[in-house]
Parts: structure tokens; sequence; C-alpha cells
């Protein structure tokens, strides 16, 4: 039996919990407005909804027909949320990047972000080198799993040499 200190407790964590699923949904659909997904308009009349409802923004969304469940994860890629999760740095010039798996990401997010695809690690994940992720405050691994097949993990590596790789390869081989 649980005591009613503990009861309270995670009452108030799953409180808490149901607050920042939320504010990702609402912060989601905000990103979903500003890339044209969906209009102003549409939003807040998503977002009245959903507070009537006790559902999502984007569950409305898709059920007024304001955006198609495809078009919804789509616009997934383009969402940034924190993460805790360590970033760890690379030395790309002594684990080379695989230049195959450059075309995995959407170009929009390299060209911003200056994400260089690196190598496969363990469990399906894609490493991938960026100058500043906290800056970018990751893309859900969830959106690239969509759009890549595979989740992303992220590693911080100076921002010239992420450029310079990236320059080099879509200049091609010199002659």
């Amino acid at each position: 039996m649980i005591d009613p200190g503990s009861r309270v407790e995670l009452l108030a964590s799953a409180h808490g919990l149901r607050k920042a699923l939320r504010e990702r949904d609402r912060g989601f659909c905000y990103t979903l407005s500003n890339f044209g997904f969906i209009t102003r308009d549409q939003l807040k009349e998503a977002e009245e909804e959903a507070g009537g409802r006790r559902s999502t923004i984007a569950e409305q969304l898709v059920a007024s027909g304001a955006i198609t469940p495809v078009r919804l994860e789509e616009g997934r890629a383009y969402y940034v949320v924190p993460t805790f999760d360590p970033v760890y740095e690379i030395d790309l010039a002594h684990t080379p990047p695989d230049p195959s798996l450059q075309a995995l990401l959407p170009p929009d997010l390299v060209e911003r972000h200056a994400m260089l695809a690196v190598m496969w690690i363990p469990w399906r994940q894609l490493l991938v080198a960026m100058p500043r992720p906290y800056d970018v405050i990751w893309i859900t691994p969830e959106s690239f799993e969509l759009v890549i097949g595979s989740r992303v993990r992220p590693a911080r590596a100076p921002e010239d040499v992420i450029r310079k790789l990236l320059a080099s390869r879509s200049s091609g081989p010199s002659p």
C-alpha cells in the first residue's frame, strides 16, 4: 500500500509531467505555424479546442483537418526540444565521417546547424557532429526516426572543421 505522502508526490509528479507534455505540444505546434505547416488562426482554434477537450493541440489540428497526420510527422523534423543527454566531443581527424551518410540529413538543417553525419553507432543511432548541439536544443530523436529511419545522437566538434568537410563534399573531388 502507498502511504498518503507518496500518493501526493506521485500525483504532483504526474501533474508536472502532463504540464510539461502540454508545453511541449504547444511548442511543437508553434513550430508548425512558424514553418508554414498551419496558419496562426488554425493554431489558435486548435488551442481553444484542446483546452476544452483535454486533448493535445496536435490532435485537434488533425481532427479539424488543418493538417494531415503525414504532414504533422513531417513537421516534427523542424521541432527542437530540450534534452539533458550528455553530448560528447568528437575528433573528426581521428573519426572520419562516412560521406554516404550525409544524404540522410535534411539539407536545410545541415546548412542551418552545420550538421555532419559521422557514423552508425550501437542501437541503430546516427552519430551527428555539430558545433553547438545545445544551441539547437536538440531535434527530437523521434523526428529523425521518421525522416531517416533511425535515431540521431549529437556530438560536438569545431564548426570550422565541420564547415570545411561539408564544403569539400559539396565541391566534389579536385581535378
